[in-house]
């Protein structure tokens, strides 16, 4: 005799529906302590993150300016050849630079 194919059907949809309430009961297999451990370093990286983040927006506005001043600097002199910036200009530019290169990299 044929089967019915709305049996097999049937038969299909069962073994589905008691395969997932298996995985469902028994779960994922990570503990709940395992799960609370992870999320908490979770949000401990993302507060590291947007700390990062801020840094990096405050080393290059900082950049900006130093590299901006010394523009200034070079432009308001009225000697032919241009000036050399000041070294705390060049220092601080070239450590503003650095700051954010190395905030970029981590």
């Amino acid at each position: 005799m044929k089967e019915n194919p709305y049996e097999a059907l049937t038969r299909v949809l069962t073994f589905l529906f008691v395969t997932l309430a298996v995985i469902a009961l028994v779960g994922c297999g990570v503990s709940k302590e395992d799960h609370e451990k992870t999320v908490s370093e979770l949000s401990k990286t993302k507060a590291d993150l947007a700390q990062a983040k801020t840094k990096i927006g405050e080393l290059e506005k900082s950049l900006t300016e130093a590299q901006l001043s010394s523009k200034a600097n070079q432009r308001t002199s009225p000697q032919r050849s241009p000036p050399r910036p000041e070294r705390s200009d060049r220092s601080r530019a070239a450590e503003a630079q650095a700051l954010v290169d190395e905030a970029r990299i981590t």
